[in-house]
């Protein structure tokens, strides 16, 4: 089962059942994306919610509560201080550091002064675990993948309907390799829903949040449904293999 609600992850964690999620894999709004070197930017869809500095280790002691032992984290994040902060708030909370996987894109956008600097083609993505001292660690499904991530096209701008926008099939990779069918995947911070999209028909079941609603609008109408009290609910089987390789809006 998807469900997606219409909500802040702030006002509905205190909620949610301790040990109750096998994996996370978010992207946090964790700076603005006139910040990122965009210029200046529409209000109407600059990133809203915006972390402090607080906010990062905040967030991390509430999801570490909320995995069930021997799961995984996976944390988007850029170069230098969101770095810095969404790496010491997971450490802080308890999680044990294991890798930072690093997406280069096969295209990226110029935004800002490029010509002052280099513009990164790459994004990083803290790979953590929830682990007990002494005890065994979940191993990764599939066959053995470096940490460069080197084969997922970023979502050409023409088709983004978020600033952050994350293609389905890196989202989908990562999922794949931390959880098993009927496993819960968990993203507090959902944008577009690519990782919605990527719990389609592989069997794993999705709670996501999503505080702007023109988004959740955007999601209910590629999965085809309703939203309904500010939820929006799916059966994430009955899809075949050709329907699951891309999210809708990606292919628009």
């Amino acid at each position: 089962m998807l469900e997606i609600k219409h909500a802040s992850f702030w006002d509905e964690v205190s909620h949610l059942q301790d040990a109750s999620i096998d994996l996370v894999c978010t992207d946090p709004p964790y700076m603005t994306y006139a910040s990122r070197g965009a210029g200046r930017v529409k209000e109407d869809v600059e990133i809203q919610g915006v972390f402090a500095d607080k906010d990062f280790e905040r967030f991390a002691h509430e999801v570490f509560r909320l995995l069930k032992w021997e799961r995984h984290i996976y944390v988007y994040t850029q170069a230098g201080k969101p770095y810095t902060l969404t790496y010491n708030g997971l450490c802080a909370a308890g999680f044990r550091y294991n890798q930072t996987l690093v997406w280069t894109k096969i295209n990226f956008t110029k935004t800002g002064n490029y010509y002052q600097t280099y513009p990164a083609q790459t994004e990083l993505i803290i790979f953590a675990e929830k682990t007990q001292l002494g005890e065994g660690r979940r191993k990764l499904n599939g066959r053995v993948h470096s940490n460069l991530l080197s084969e997922f096209a970023s979502v050409p701008s023409e088709r983004m309907v978020h600033p952050t926008q994350k293609p389905v099939g890196l989202n989908r990779f990562l999922i794949e390799r931390s959880t098993n069918e009927g496993e819960l995947v968990f993203d507090p911070f959902l944008g577009s829903g690519s990782s919605a999209f990527a719990c389609r028909g592989i069997g794993r079941s999705y709670l996501g949040y999503e505080i702007e609603e023109k988004y959740l609008k955007q999601i209910a109408f590629h999965l085809g449904v309703s939203m309904k009290g500010g939820i929006i609910r799916k059966e994430t089987q009955g899809l075949s293999g050709s329907d699951t390789k891309s999210d809708p809006i990606e292919r628009e």
